[in-house]
């Protein structure tokens, strides 16, 4: 049998120079022949005995290889017809019902462990083949490991304009993936939708609309068409810090002008919470962030996950078709949203105070809640009014490190530290400028010693002519010595380049069930938004004249600079401080709240378009006016050549006639030639 073939102890032995199908017939034949160890153990069993023997052999374990039932079968054919007999050229049947592979495989593998054992590395196998060399060894090569990370695209800066759509961008970028790795997926984004299918084939992306890339892609902006700007969940061979390299996505990258990098969180979806009004688009976000996570408010109580937060530049408009704002926006963890709405609804409240960045931006809650159109438009009003319609920036160098600290000049005599961002953005406007500073703020530029100051577009003539002295108006601040802690070259002071223009172009109450922090924070913006906006000058389609709007209460009056600390101080002080205190924060006292403000901007909008309606009127009645006055003209004249009086001087509306005075038709008497009689 088999088994004994196998189980047969491997004696001392010597190499034999006969094949192993020799070897296998004498061992057939004599079973005392000792087995090498060199035996092939595989295909031992495949060689048939009546092939390599005598025909009494083939005959003999033909017979031991008949299926029992097969062979009743036929003894009963033989009995009841002798036309049936059993051919001798008969094929033999080796349907078996149990081979004992499992047993096999085991006495297999010990044996091939204990022949490694024994055997000698000098002996010559020439003319013999290996257990170990034609064993079928399992598969010891590791698998390309597949890498789960959530992916942010972010279209280029001055990128070309193009048509194509989010969805023709999106199935590009899925094809092309699918192409590169063949072992790549798509996920879906939510961690509800986990159990939903994933994008593996080419099929799968040729059939995807739009409402179903929303599972699988989170877009940046709320009406995002023609952009793949936003996040995705994949899975791919492709290391993330190799995903942007040629032989990854790097040629679709570049052709379609994209950036990649892994999100910012890797364990959650996140989601926008807010963005920080009076920003723009020249701030660093990289900065700015790490100088929030600097801030003492940040984690006090050292906590191991607090929270993490992402800030993207988008706009904030009032639907498609009106104006819009391109400012900042913060993102947060999804389960962690309420409580990164507190901190940054406490960290810019709109108090004056210290802010990270020297930035008092002006936190406006997202999260929980609906800003209707009327809210909207109020806070674009606020914005504008602070940093102006539009922003520019021009180059500035000649000073030390930002964060340098300097003393100021004070009237009693002490010791007023500052640093040099600090006095940069305190200083006040010139006479006629929209603003209430002269810059918005300064921000470093990457491998260039020149600085970007940001101010207002309408600011910009009015800026050109106070550069000059600005140089002398900082060292006014200054107490004595402090120049060399200022100015690289104290000799020289600040240089100026060239002028940035980067304009952002005009794009085409409270509602909700708002979060506590939302509800608080809305309300501190509403009693600011409550006081009166500054008038500003239509620009209408002429051309734009240089504003004249009067500076706003508390401004000085005059260019030159004091020689105190109060005019750096009032840097954070540009803005309305709430006068009300809340202190409650329920759900009934933020309904009453918002019904209150909801009448009010009502009330507002209604006496606006009274007015608005007045003057339409007005400008009609004038327009009656001018045309009655033009008829007593010609009648006049008509009289004066046909010789005829009239005992009325002159004919008009009577709403111009003094009151008192008869306003009676007089009838014309006329006559020719003849006397008129009293």
């Amino acid at each position: 049998p088999l088994l004994d073939f196998y189980t047969v102890p491997i004696p001392a032995h010597s190499n034999s120079n006969l094949s192993v199908r020799q070897q296998i017939v004498d061992r057939r034949i004599n079973p005392g022949i000792h087995k090498p160890f060199y035996w092939n153990n595989y295909f031992a069993p495949l060689f048939q005995y009546y092939n390599m023997s005598g025909t009494t052999d083939r005959d003999s374990d033909n017979e031991n290889m008949f299926d029992p039932l097969e062979h009743s079968e036929e003894s009963q054919s033989q009995g009841g017809s002798s036309n049936h007999s059993r051919s001798s050229n008969r094929n033999p049947n080796l349907n078996v019902s149990d081979i004992g592979v499992d047993m096999i495989n085991e006495i297999i593998a010990a044996q091939l462990v204990q022949d490694r054992e024994h055997q000698d590395p000098t002996l010559l196998r020439q003319g013999f083949i290996s257990p170990s060399d034609t064993i079928q060894a399992p598969n010891t090569q590791e698998r390309t490991p597949l890498w789960k990370y959530r992916l942010t695209l972010y279209r280029r800066r001055n990128a070309s304009a193009h048509s194509t759509t989010m969805l023709d961008l999106f199935k590009s970028f899925a094809l092309n993936l699918l192409h590169k790795d063949k072992q790549a997926s798509i996920l879906p984004m939510a961690a509800e939708h986990a159990t939903f299918t994933h994008i593996t084939s080419v099929k799968q992306v040729q059939a995807m609309d739009t409402s179903r890339m929303k599972i699988y892609f989170t877009p940046w902006a709320r009406n995002q068409a023609k952009s793949l700007s936003g996040e995705l969940y994949i899975q791919s061979t492709f290391h993330p810090d190799t995903f942007r390299e040629a032989q990854a996505m790097g040629e679709w990258l570049v052709a379609h002008e994209y950036d990649a990098r892994p999100s910012i969180s890797q364990t959650e979806e996140m989601r926008v919470i807010g963005c920080l009004l009076y920003s723009n688009h020249f701030i660093q976000r990289d900065n700015l962030k790490q100088a929030i996570i600097d801030d003492p408010s940040w984690n006090p109580e050292n906590e191991d996950d607090f929270g993490m937060f992402h800030l993207t530049l988008r706009n904030f408009s009032v639907d498609e078709s009106d104006s819009s704002i391109r400012i900042i926006f913060i993102s947060a963890e999804i389960s962690k949203m309420e409580k990164m709405t507190k901190f940054f609804s406490d960290l810019y409240d709109g108090s004056p105070k210290r802010y990270p960045y020297c930035a008092p931006f002006l936190f406006v809650p997202l999260y929980k809640c609906n800003l209707s159109r009327e809210f909207r438009m109020q806070l674009i009003r606020m914005h504008k009014d602070r940093v102006g319609d539009s922003v520019k920036a021009t180059t500035i160098k000649g000073w030390h490190s930002l964060d340098t600290t300097v003393i100021l000049k004070t009237a009693d005599g002490r010791p007023a530290p500052s640093t040099i961002k600090e006095i940069l953005l305190g200083l006040p406007a010139s006479t006629g400028m929209v603003t209430h500073l002269l810059f918005n703020n300064i921000e470093p530029q990457i491998n260039s010693d020149f600085y970007l100051a940001v101010y207002a577009a309408e600011n910009e003539e009015l800026l050109e002519a106070r550069l000059p002295s600005l140089t002398k108006d900082i060292y006014k601040l200054l107490a004595p010595g402090e120049a060399v802690k200022f100015f690289i070259d104290p000799s020289r002071g600040l240089s100026f380049g060239k002028d940035i223009h980067q304009l952002i172009p005009e794009n085409a109450l409270f509602q909700g069930n708002a979060s506590p922090s939302s509800a608080l924070q809305l309300q501190r913006i509403t009693t600011m938004a409550r006081a009166p906006s500054t008038k500003r000058t239509s620009t209408g389609l002429l051309p734009t004249p240089r504003s004249t709007r009067q500076r706003p209460t508390g401004a000085t009056a005059e260019t030159n600079l004091t020689a105190t600390y109060s005019g750096i101080v009032q840097t954070n002080r540009s803005f309305h401080t709430p006068t009300t205190s809340y202190s409650r924060s329920s759900t009934e006292t933020t309904e009453v709240s918002i019904i209150y403000e909801r009448r009010f901007v009502s009330i507002e909008t209604q006496m606006h378009e009274q007015k608005e309606q007045q003057a339409q009127m007005n400008i009609k009645l004038d327009t009656l006016d001018e045309v009655a006055q033009e008829s007593n003209s010609l009648i006049k004249q008509m009289m004066d050549d046909l010789k005829l009086t009239s005992s009325s001087s002159t004919r008009g509306s009577k709403r111009d006639k003094p009151s008192g005075e008869d306003q009676g038709d007089t009838d014309i008497m006329m006559t020719s030639g003849k006397k008129i009689l009293p």
